[in-house]
């Protein structure tokens, strides 16, 4: 936020906000150990919006059209086979 014109006051303000902020990931529905987050804000968090508005180079559609479809189209490498037999290994 320095870099962008940010005060040292609210740069204060920000970082205590989140401060101490930590997380969890789910593995096939188990929670992990908690760690720290050190980057981004908290999910959900009100502030968000707010400091990504103010973040200069930022371009917003203004026409109704925020998802083009086209774009988001991802290459996987995804596979399919199909399995026609199943045999027991002892």
């Amino acid at each position: 936020m320095g870099k962008f014109g940010g005060t040292t006051k609210l740069i204060a303000i920000v970082c205590q906000f989140h401060d101490g902020m930590m997380a969890r990931v789910l593995d096939n529905g188990e929670p992990s150990e908690a760690f720290p987050v050190t980057n981004g804000v908290k999910h959900g968090c009100d502030l968000a919006p707010t400091l990504f508005s103010t973040m200069p180079g930022i371009r917003y559609r203004t026409d109704g059209k925020l998802f083009n479809p086209k774009r988001l189209q991802a290459v996987t490498k995804v596979g399919e086979t199909v399995v026609r037999d199943f045999q027991a290994v002892r």
